[in-house]
């Protein structure tokens, strides 16, 4: 209804709660209302070995588990309605720690072993392995550049335009590559419940004090301006933090309607609007 397609749930491929929490909760869940899931892989919790072998390994083994366990519920995220492909999002630690073509295709023949196609996002762009080391497409999932501005006592969205131009670079290199990709979409959070103090939090009115919808806008405009394949809006720690864009009694649609903006911009983005 809000135009949003689908959910990520991260899951760290070592922590049996969230590869179950996918599989028994999640997916069930989107099937009962006809909804999409998707796996977004985090680095093990048990750390690297540092081992390249033994890294590649790891993480193809996690990631054919996933593949596995998409391929039975047909309420798993597709690259598209005509491409079966089960799209999972991994964690940019994993492209930093593997970063030849010869690490990603031990990984990929582990993967295969689970007998479904499957569709890798990763990123960010700034890494050239996205494009080298046999990854299919590009995710970037915050793309933050205001947590600079706050230390620096920089004005509200003075670095904007280097969001933007890494936007286009993104963009740019992705199509050059015939990669789709993705551009991150957030709507602000406050860390005073579980980190207070910390000068990195964006609120919601970031640079328009009264006005809770001003960073989300932003990010929206920011995002479709490159015509991205995919828009991600990045969520976590929801009610701690307050990146939910669900109404809650702090951040009631009377503030700012975050669900009819995201329906909004969604339509646009589709070219509905």
């Amino acid at each position: 209804a809000a135009g949003i397609d689908a959910f990520a749930v991260s899951v760290h491929g070592d922590n049996e709660y969230e590869m179950n929490f996918l599989a028994e909760r999640a997916l069930p869940a989107a099937a009962e209302t006809g909804f999409r899931a998707a796996a977004l892989y985090e680095a093990p919790e048990g750390g690297w070995t540092y081992d390249d072998a033994a890294d590649a390994a790891l993480v193809g083994g996690h990631l054919r588990r996933i593949v596995a366990t998409a391929a039975q519920n047909s309420a798993y995220l597709t690259l598209a309605d005509d491409d079966p492909r089960l799209v999972i999002f991994v964690d940019p630690a994993a492209i930093a720690r593997l970063t030849t073509p010869e690490a990603w295709a031990a990984v990929r023949a582990e993967i295969d072993k689970a007998g479904a196609p499957y569709f890798l996002f990763s990123g960010p762009a700034a890494f050239a392995q996205v494009f080298t080391a046999g990854l299919d497409g590009v995710f970037n999932d915050l793309e933050v550049i205001e947590t600079f501005e706050i230390p620096l006592e920089l004005p509200p969205y003075a670095l904007r335009d280097e969001r933007r131009l890494a936007y286009r670079a993104a963009a740019w290199t992705a199509r050059e590559q015939g990669m789709p990709f993705a551009l991150p979409v957030v709507l602000g959070w406050d860390t005073a419940v579980v980190r207070p103090g910390d000068s990195a939090a964006i609120p919601r009115d970031y640079g328009s004090p009264g006005d809770d919808g001003a960073y989300y806008r932003a990010r929206w405009e920011d995002a479709l301006e490159n015509n991205p394949d995919w828009i991600v809006i990045t969520s976590w720690n929801e009610w701690a933090e307050g990146t939910e864009i669900e109404p809650s009694d702090v951040y009631p649609p009377s503030r700012f309607n975050y669900l009819l903006a995201t329906k909004e911009y969604a339509c646009v983005w589709r070219g509905g609007c």
